[in-house]
């Protein structure tokens, strides 16, 4: 570019200086300086037009379908070699030879032909190289290491066919109908001021260095060296240096190591290091003021992935920026192949195969010598200690876990069945977790280590990896989340906990309220139940920690107490059921009660006001919440339509839809009037029905309001008619709670 911009400086000078007498030197004005820079663009639209459309990120859905390739539990190495040949430029080097040597290195390097990847000749287009990148990430997991070769011609806009700085005003006055400013400039050629001449100097740099990414150019290219850039076909075509930096970022984002060798020209003007870098979180910012009066509205290329990866990074380039690539002349059958391929594959036949890159780095340099190669290779890594052809070390800390708080399991299942869901879990290690990362995503870690990240679709994968980095984005802890592998089906969202408040108040402190005969029997009952076939638990946390949530005979400041707890620990991926045996209390203005342990006759502040528990469920963060309330004046704690029988046709369908809505609802033993206590061998009508009804309901998933409808309600009226002047159970919805319409309260049987 120095040569170029003098031997510019020097033409224009004599021009200036011999030309007419008494001629105005051209001054460079924003008009100028316009037409310069347009001209750039649409000649590299024209000749690079790959240079204008946006990187490709390898985050496309092809690349996230499952890996086709079986492969077990232990690290990998893959490698991916692109070596195209350049029919339209015979002084290129033949891809094909280096294709065919590097196929048969790796093979005896012990890479599995299954994760061997090669692409030479003719045939290999930008399509095919992406491909080939894009398709072996699926199977790329913790701790592989991706190898990838590019050999083969590499140049940019600036280095290979823009204009010499001298030559420019030939190429802009070319066309014959010229507007005002182009031929005012065309016109000027011998009478350039200097200030001029600066700002043509810098705004043609400035534009070249706008189109100066460096390509890997692909078997499309079409460069004729004799014709130029009078080459009405002239074409480059390639994958950017951007595009290889968001490779090696999505490999390194997987928890594998990548490792890439460019044998072409410039190689080093690729600068994977600084890309990787940038492409950090936070990575820096930059503004150099010579070059933009305004910093740049992001600190981060937007066509850069994000790195969050903790996959080390090598980079080996042939040559120099600045610099061209050798070839060996092939000698009788022996085809021709790049020296820098060579001395690198026997680098690995002198020494071990897993060489640190720094020692590896070393022999390449001496067999480079020997071959007497006129290049310099440079090397970059972002650790010393990755090696070569070796996976990498277990870095998750012993004793690190993380516990997979939803979606969970059911009972006796293997694997999630969800297509769609919302991953919550927990870091309960003692090292300093910053961020997590879930499916190839960043998320971020609160102060208690939990995370989530929503699933929209699993696209058929088979897992999903799980890790927690550290503040160096060293791996903490991982696990995989393992998925159904089977046809789209409509799936019931499964709660990540289920827990049962169960409450029941048989023995009052005041007489006014005579003590209950089965409130403790009907709770025992219903807990056991509720535990053994549906998987509900009494309790949530462990050890001291632990909160009770099987209470007998509580007081109002229990009762509030467990409720402030839940509303604590709650998340909205869990399932909670509140039952309640006891006395309850209306009053026809203030409305429903129940009565505590301690409640005091007459004294409703003593009692718990329906409303106070419509607040509290309206607080908490389960995503759904069921009321079973087996008292006198239950019914008053609820008001809300009758709920709709769920059509037979697309049921599966319409609860798994309705089952990741938030619900409140409420399962009442009656109306606004006293019920029965007793009357069902030992438990209340109320709640023998309900015991029946949890125990013999057909089918493994369905709602409160069918188990309500088809089994509770009809056995109660029953009974309750029978033996006396009958009570009317009801279900409704609480909607001053947050009930949201279509919402259902689903049961799901695990045994």
């Amino acid at each position: 570019m120095q040569r170029r911009i003098a031997y510019f400086l020097s033409v224009f000078l004599l021009l200036w200086q011999f030309g007419p007498a008494g001629a105005e030197p051209y001054e460079c004005d924003a008009e100028c300086r316009a037409l310069i820079t347009d001209w750039v663009a649409a000649d590299v639209e024209r000749v690079v037009p790959f240079n204008l459309t946006a990187s490709e990120r390898f985050d496309s859905a092809v690349n996230q379908e499952k890996c086709k390739v079986e492969r077990g539990p232990e690290p990998k190495v893959h490698a991916i070699v692109l070596a195209p040949h350049y029919p339209k430029y015979p002084e290129g080097a033949s891809g094909t030879h280096d294709a065919n040597f590097l196929r048969s290195f790796f093979a005896e390097q012990g890479v599995d032909d299954a994760f061997l990847s090669v692409a030479g000749g003719e045939d290999v287009t930008r399509d095919v190289m992406i491909a080939a990148m894009g398709n072996s990430l699926p199977c790329v997991r913790e701790r592989d290491q991706v190898v990838l070769v590019l050999s083969g011609l590499a140049s940019s806009y600036d280095r290979w066919v823009a204009p010499t700085l001298n030559a420019l005003p030939a190429f802009i006055c070319e066309p014959e109908d010229k507007s005002e400013t182009l031929a005012a400039f065309c016109a000027a050629a011998d009478g350039f001021s200097q200030d001029a001449l600066d700002i043509i100097e810098n705004t043609y740099s400035a534009a070249l260095e706008q189109h100066n990414e460096p390509l890997f150019l692909t078997a499309e290219t079409k460069i004729d060296n004799d014709a130029g850039r009078n080459d009405p076909d002239m074409l480059m075509v390639g994958i950017g240096s951007l595009e290889v930096a968001n490779f090696v970022t999505q490999v390194r984002n997987r928890g594998a190591d990548a490792f890439v060798v460019i044998d072409t020209s410039y190689a080093a003007a690729f600068n994977l290091l600084q890309l990787q870098r940038d492409a950090l979180p936070d990575g820096g910012w930059f503004w150099n003021t010579s070059e933009r009066e305004e910093p740049e509205a992001q600190d981060v290329n937007p066509n850069l992935v994000p790195l969050f990866g903790s996959g080390q990074f090598a980079a080996f380039y042939a040559t120099a920026d600045d610099e061209l690539a050798d070839a060996i002349e092939s000698e009788g059958d022996t085809p021709a192949v790049g020296p820098f391929i060579l001395a690198f594959s026997e680098a690995l036949r002198q020494r071990e195969a897993d060489l640190p890159v720094a020692e590896l780095a070393k022999t390449v340099t001496t067999n480079m010598k020997d071959l007497e190669a006129g290049q310099t290779p440079i090397y970059a890594a972002s650790s010393t200690g990755m090696r070569f052809l070796a996976p990498a070390e277990d870095t998750a800390t012993a004793g690190q876990q993380i516990e997979i708080i939803s979606p969970a399991l059911k009972r006796g299942a293997a694997a999630i069945e969800e297509k769609s869901f919302v991953l919550v879990a927990r870091y309960s290690g003692t090292a300093k977790a910053f961020k997590a990362v879930v499916d190839g995503e960043i998320v971020g870690v609160d102060a208690n280590g939990q995370f989530r990240h929503e699933i929209r679709d699993t696209g058929g994968k088979l897992s999903i990896q799980v890790r927690v980095l550290g503040l160096t984005f060293e791996t903490l802890a991982a696990t995989e989340v393992k998925l159904r592998d089977a046809e789209e089906q409509p799936v019931i969202a499964t709660a990540a906990r289920k827990l049962a408040l169960v409450i029941a108040n048989q023995a009052y402190a005041s007489e006014a309220f005579p003590t209950l005969k089965t409130p403790a029997a009907d709770a025992d009952a219903v807990a056991d139940v509720l535990t053994r076939r549906y998987g509900f638990a009494t309790a949530i946390g462990s050890g001291a920690d632990q909160l009770n949530l099987n209470l007998r005979d509580a007081s109002k400041a229990q009762i509030q107490q467990v409720l402030f707890e839940l509303r604590r620990r709650l998340t909205p991926e869990d399932q909670l059921i509140v039952y309640y045996a006891g006395h309850g209390e209306n009053d026809p203005d203030l409305g429903a009660f129940w009565v505590p342990s301690d409640g005091q006759p007459k004294a409703d502040f003593t009692w718990i006001a329906a409303e106070e528990i419509t607040r509290e469920l309206k607080r908490m963060n389960a995503g759904s919440i069921l009321v079973i309330s087996d008292s006198c004046y239950a019914g008053g704690l609820s008001r809300g339509g009758v709920e709709e029988k769920i059509p037979d046709e697309a049921r599966e369908r319409y609860l798994a839809k309705a089952s990741r809505l938030k619900a409140r609802q409420l399962m009442a033993s009656g109306g606004v009037e006293p019920v029965a206590d007793g009357g069902g061998s030992g438990h209340s009508v109320f709640a023998k029905a309900l015991i029946e009804a949890l125990s013999a309901m057909p089918d493994k998933s369905f709602t409160a309001s069918e188990l309500f409808e088809q089994k509770v309600k009809p056995a109660v009226i029953s009974a309750a008619n029978a033996l006396s002047e009958g009570q009317t159970p009801g279900f409704n919805r609480i909607a001053r709670a947050g009930d949201e319409p279509g919402s259902e309260f689903v049961f799901q049987v695990v045994q």
